[in-house]
């Protein structure tokens, strides 16, 4: 009976970790099964489990950076070779162990498992866990998910990243106005790690997620003041020892966003004005003639839009010229 109870309690404090275990083994198996038995019996341009397309120019890049970094050294490494940060940490793993897509499988599986128990975790902020586990069951087991993740792809980690900076201001938000307990501190760290899962592969919405911070920001400034003079428990200085790490945080963004941008040769290219008249997938142009502007937004905010519109195009374009997989 006494090891039965133990047990339980065990079960009880490490419940998330077990959860996260087990969606790991079934997003390796899963993915596993979609990459090299599925298919390749529905789709015939499939190359090394891979389907044409994204996965195929993402496994040639990192192939490609692979074999140079075996010839010569870690100094040519790139996180994004052509932009493509996904590429880059594909590239590592390769060189690292040797050139499968059945490495990647471990690393999106993993990457799955944490969007998944911080998915749980989020909505454990609200409701019971089992109630949790089962309202992100879908997204856990998805088999469009098991199917598309299977693959060398950014999804992976812009999904895990936004899951984790959610979780962050989520355990942010919930502590405030105090900053002694360990899930404000570890609410921090998850915000900029999730901004740094993303910014892996779409540097260009550490923008969004600035503006979101910022935001956030204000509004817990306002409802923290509005605190200090209703309730005189609330004192100023906590008020203040719980901002400026949040505002740390928000200039953390802010410095990322002007150092994700790009790299090397592929920011060259980005700062060359006349990709703006190059055709993308669709074969249309970019130009700034194609913006409409919106009368209700402020002139500032509108061009920030336009800019990181503009900037997502431009990589759609750029990797149109370069992927002759697609």
């Amino acid at each position: 009976m006494l090891n039965q109870i133990k047990w339980s309690v065990y079960l009880r404090q490490h419940q998330l970790f077990l959860v996260g275990a087990a969606i790991y083994i079934y997003a390796i198996v899963a993915m596993v099964i979609f990459q090299y038995i599925l298919l390749p019996r529905f789709d015939p341009f499939i190359k090394e489990g891979l389907i044409a397309g994204d996965p195929q120019y993402y496994h040639q890049l990192a192939s490609n950076l692979a074999h140079r970094i075996a010839i010569e050294g870690w100094g040519i490494w790139n996180l994004r070779p052509d932009g493509q940060g996904c590429a880059g940490i594909t590239a590592m793993i390769y060189a690292i162990a040797f050139v499968s897509p059945l490495l990647v499988i471990l690393l999106n599986a993993f990457l799955h498992s944490i969007a998944s128990v911080t998915l749980i975790s989020i909505v454990g902020q609200f409701v019971r866990f089992r109630l949790a586990v089962i309202a992100c069951l879908f997204f856990i087991i998805s088999p469009y998910q098991m199917h598309w993740l299977s693959q060398i792809n950014k999804d992976s980690y812009s999904i895990a990243g936004f899951y984790v900076f959610v979780l962050g201001w989520t355990l942010v938000f919930k502590q405030a106005p105090k900053t002694k307990k360990s899930s404000y501190w570890f609410g921090l760290l998850l915000v900029m790690i999730g901004a740094m899962l993303i910014s892996i592969v779409r540097p260009y919405i550490i923008q969004i997620l600035q503006a979101v911070s910022i935001i956030i920001v204000c509004v817990m400034t306002i409802i923290l003041l509005s605190r200090i003079i209703t309730d005189r428990l609330i004192l100023l200085s906590s008020a203040i020892r719980w901002l400026v790490p949040v505002i740390l945080v928000t200039l953390f963004l802010s410095t990322m966003t002007q150092m994700t941008c790009g790299s090397g040769e592929h920011l060259m290219r980005l700062e060359n004005s006349v990709v703006l008249l190059q055709p993308t997938k669709t074969g249309e142009s970019i130009t700034p003639s194609q913006w409409t502007k919106t009368r209700w937004l402020p002139i500032l905010i509108d061009k920030k839009l336009y800019a990181i519109m503009a900037r997502r195009a431009i990589y759609n374009s750029l990797e149109s010229a370069d992927n002759h997989h697609t």
